[in-house]
């Protein structure tokens, strides 16, 4: 009997979807003790990724951005995949900031 990848793949990206199992997740992973699921922001990218598959979670924490790709079987394209949903993700973050302020103006603020 063979496992659907797929399923396991959308299984995965629903569990981190809930504020919750995240922030379980990136306790498990950083030896960090958050315990408020609310200082979790799930980032989705809706139709912004070029890729036919979404088996990814991010999701901001503390102003930290984290990704996680979930992956049944060796993928030589990974660094690619990472690079450009990284990508879309800082684009979706910046895109109403203006990105040629001086560092004057910045301290200003």
């Amino acid at each position: 009997m063979s496992s659907n990848r797929e399923y396991k793949s959308d299984v995965f990206s629903m569990l981190m979807e809930e504020p919750g199992h995240a922030l379980d997740v990136y306790n498990a992973l950083n030896g960090s003790d958050y315990h408020d699921p609310s200082q979790v922001s799930i980032m989705k990218l809706e139709n912004s990724i070029r890729l036919s598959v979404h088996n990814d979670a991010s999701f901001i924490i503390d102003d930290y951005l984290t990704l996680y790709e979930h992956q049944s079987s060796i993928n030589p394209n990974m660094p690619l995949r990472f690079l450009i949903y990284i990508t879309d993700l800082f684009q979706s973050v910046i895109k109403n900031r203006d990105l040629f302020v001086t560092v004057h103006t910045l301290a200003s603020r």
